[in-house]
């Protein structure tokens, strides 16, 4: 089992980041965790939303962060 977590705050303006997931176990798929900005994040910092998806070495997300927004995950 691998344990990762990462957390991003974006304060000046909007941005675009990419994260590959390269440094995960070939062959094996793992659950991650993710809160992202919400639809009104720009607006209200409160607004976020919380999702899972499946990952696998190899993987490559975009995470688009609003002013004042942030991303953060768990991969286990």
């Amino acid at each position: 089992m691998v344990c990762w977590s990462n957390c991003e705050w974006q304060k000046e303006k909007e941005r675009t980041l990419s994260l590959k997931f390269d440094f995960l176990e070939k062959g094996k798929t793992y659950t991650m965790t993710y809160f992202e900005d919400g639809i009104n994040a720009g607006r209200q910092a409160m607004d976020y939303r919380k999702k899972t998806a499946q990952v696998k070495s190899g993987d490559k997300i975009d995470i688009k962060m609003v002013r004042n927004g942030g991303w953060a995950a768990v991969i286990m």
